[in-house]
């Protein structure tokens, strides 16, 4: 192979990975389904730090005749997909090869003529993992049809509990939430320290390996801010500083303050250089943003930070209230669910967001102990009315834990 991809160091390097698999005998709720799944090729896509690399590296340790390669590792510029190619074609009959397993594979700017000639061209299989959302490729060849793409996120609340305490829960339903005659077991109440501990950054699973969370989570978004999206975009030293500061900004800032506009004024770029920038930010895993639903307002999205981000820019006490939404609209994403924020008059109270599921519509409130149905006040009786709160006591009325976002299934 060109340069540094030498077979010798693909064996080895494979063969380190499937060791270091050993380390890790709890799997991601995710593992079970690739592992199942028949299809030739499968793209893993989520933030760096969710596990994808370990995920890889346990199904390269249990399946037979397989091969880790981290694209990460090896310079291949000079690399052309076909070369590549036949070199994986080579492996494959020298090694009897059949399944590959390519880690950061948008480090290979080639990687979607790649795929396209391992589907067209062979039967060999394909699992592959991306830090950088599948949106970003805009490929000028089409895969939609040859590529079965998952995403990783961050542990949920279930799976939190399970990696952590030992503890196994089964999804609560959002339909059967809302419906008044069926009630939720006692066993799914009494986590609020552990959410808390959750809050502030036990969602990523490497939280389990390192002394400094926080340090660590730096490194990452710095990784994705230096390396992962100069790799995609033409940008500047100029720009990749806007992109610090816009981050800074809105870390730092209160969630309702932030839109293109605010941005724009207080980093000194284009409103339309920062609509840019904060759909490259969405993809690249660090920030969520929501649409308002409403009359006569502005059509801005709401801009969150990706949780536990906020804490790299404030302390936990000091953002919680930004850190509950980040929280409640990452769990609403990662359910792919259709909703929207509430955008009222200025001084309007309103409650957070509308949810639309099938025929029903469910109006939300997000917060701590002080929040309660005030929030709903001229809101239609043919709305359904939740409040999830941090700081939660059981109630008789429509008023529930915050984590059970976290212990859905839509």
């Amino acid at each position: 192979m060109a340069n540094d991809f030498s077979i010798d160091t693909i064996l080895n390097f494979s063969s380190i990975a499937k060791h270091q698999a050993q380390k890790y005998p709890k799997k991601r709720f995710l593992y079970k389904k690739i592992s199942s799944a028949k299809d030739r090729i499968i793209g893993i896509i989520g933030q760096r730090g969710t596990g994808k690399t370990v995920i890889l590296k346990q199904l390269c340790s249990d399946i037979e005749n397989s091969l880790y390669i981290s694209f990460d590792i090896f310079n291949l510029k000079n690399s052309s997909a076909n070369e590549i190619f036949e070199s994986l074609i080579f492996i494959s009959n020298q090694f009897k090869v059949k399944t590959f397993f390519f880690d950061e594979i948008h480090y290979f700017t080639e990687f979607p003529q790649l795929l396209k000639i391992i589907y067209d061209f062979s039967e060999l299989r394909v699992v592959f993992t991306s830090s950088v959302s599948i949106q970003l490729f805009k490929l000028k060849t089409d895969l939609s049809r040859r590529v079965k793409i998952e995403y990783l996120y961050p542990f949920n609340f279930i799976e939190y509990l399970y990696f952590y305490y030992d503890i196994k829960l089964s999804p609560i339903s959002l339909k059967k939430l809302i419906d008044s005659k069926i009630s939720i077991p006692m066993n799914y109440y009494g986590y609020e320290l552990k959410f808390k501990n959750y809050l502030k950054g036990q969602l990523f699973p490497f939280y389990l390996d390192v002394s400094n969370f926080l340090d660590n989570l730096k490194s990452i978004v710095d990784k994705i801010i230096n390396d992962d999206i100069p790799q995609l975009y033409n940008i500047s030293i100029r720009d990749i500083q806007d992109i610090k500061d816009i981050l800074k900004f809105i870390g730092k800032s209160e969630i309702d303050g932030i839109s293109y506009s605010s941005i724009s004024k207080n980093i000194g770029i284009t409103k339309y250089k920062a609509k840019q920038f904060i759909e490259i930010f969405e993809k690249g895993f660090l920030v969520n943003t929501v649409y308002p639903k409403g009359t006569n307002i502005k059509k801005e999205p709401k801009i969150l930070l990706s949780p536990p981000l906020r804490l790299l820019f404030r302390d936990y006490e000091e953002c919680l209230g930004g850190l509950r939404e980040d929280f409640a609209v990452h769990m609403l994403k990662e359910q792919g669910v259709n909703f929207y924020y509430l955008k009222g008059k200025k001084g309007e109270k309103r409650p957070d967001y509308l949810i639309k599921m099938d025929n029903i519509k469910i109006v939300i409130e997000i917060g701590g102990k002080g929040k309660g149905f005030k929030q709903f006040k001229g809101i239609s009786d043919n709305y359904k009315k939740i409040v999830f709160k941090q700081d939660y006591k059981i109630s008789k009325d429509f008023t529930f834990p915050l984590y059970f976002l976290g212990m859905m299934q839509i």
